[in-house]
């Protein structure tokens, strides 16, 4: 089948990229000197409010990478209440833009969103509502609107759980996620229903992991995350083939961490993962490169630390593109800086 604020915004003249070092990208990716790109960072006449725990997905057909909702408000280590929107934003590669629509998704956080190219439309499951709480509704964002989409089946009620869109099959993968508990379970979507898969070999229970799907080598990437409230903290990659997990134990292995972003490098072929929580270090602003086979830490400008990061990748301009998070132990804790990473 086929998938056919009570925030202050900034304002400037003019939009301004502050760019690091020029990248220097080889014909092959795997060689020696290999030189990593910088992170950039991109200011906007207008911007989102400050939030954490968004979701984000790139839609290549309007060329936009599409952000919603996330908690603008309270958090760890502060006592303010939770605030929860559900605002639409674009971000063009030059200026963000808040969509006025007439239909919405219910304000949430921890929820996911992917973008499914055979049906030129952005795909959002799940997360967690102050009122609603635990949520597993699926919605579908045609750049015009948001409309529900009804299922004769769906995964449990979670949040925290992560999405990639797999080409070679035509389906939306699901792992993990939680709601007072975390879960190891395995679904795919494809346009009409959810359906679980049961493979012999899984990760372990776990929640604010994060995927990315792999292009070259055809299958899904999945990096660390958390075990129940925070009780196991893990490090590891697993990858998912469409049949089966596999764990895949390198020399090198990022920190564990939770809260971080990943994406796929389709100019590198390579996975890129960016930040994060850290029980011992706290927040994280470190950059790592995965080839399927080695871990590989970037060095250069770095975006502040921060965790509850949200990132997206263009695939029409090569660029990683990275809003918002949360950092606990500094002010201001919550963040809405927009930064940029790679390109051709």
């Amino acid at each position: 089948m086929k998938f056919t604020n009570q925030y202050v915004l900034y304002t400037m003249v003019a939009v301004v990229c502050i760019y690091g070092a020029l990248e220097s990208i080889g014909k092959d990716n795997k060689s020696s000197d290999d030189v990593m790109p910088e992170w950039h960072q991109c200011l906007s006449k207008t911007v989102p409010a400050a939030r954490y725990i968004h979701a984000m997905a790139y839609d290549a057909g309007r060329k936009v990478t599409v952000l919603f909702g996330g908690s603008a408000g309270g958090g760890p280590n502060t006592e303010k209440p939770l605030q929860l929107v559900q605002d639409t934003w674009e971000w063009n590669g030059k200026v963000w833009v808040l969509k006025k629509l007439q239909t919405n998704p219910t304000a949430r956080q921890g929820h996911a969103m992917v973008y499914v190219p055979t049906r030129k439309k952005i795909i959002l499951f799940g997360g967690y509502d102050k009122v609603l709480g635990w949520l597993n509704d699926t919605w579908e964002y045609d750049g015009a609107n948001w409309k529900r989409k009804p299922t004769a089946t769906k995964p449990k009620p979670r949040y925290g759980h992560a999405m990639v869109y797999d080409s070679a099959r035509d389906r939306i993968v699901l792992f993990g996620g939680g709601d007072e508990d975390s879960f190891d379970d395995t679904w795919e979507y494809d346009d009409k229903d959810w359906k679980e898969v049961l493979p012999a070999t899984k990760p372990t229970t776990r929640r604010q992991h994060a995927m990315a799907y792999d292009v070259s080598r055809a299958c899904t990437v999945l990096v660390s995350g958390y075990k129940d409230k925070g009780q196991l903290w893990l490090q590891d990659t697993w990858e998912w083939d469409g049949k089966d997990w596999k764990d895949k134990i390198s020399d090198t292995q990022p920190p564990a961490r939770a809260c971080h972003g990943l994406v796929y490098d389709m100019a590198r072929n390579k996975c890129l993962l960016f930040g994060g929580l850290n029980p011992a270090s706290g927040a994280l602003n470190d950059t790592w490169e995965y080839d399927g086979t080695n871990w590989v830490q970037s060095s250069g400008l770095m975006p502040p630390v921060r965790e509850a990061l949200a990132v997206a990748y263009d695939s029409v301009r090569y660029k990683t593109i990275l809003f918002g998070g949360y950092n606990r132990d500094v002010s201001p804790r919550l963040l809405n800086d927009t930064w940029e990473y790679g390109g051709k």
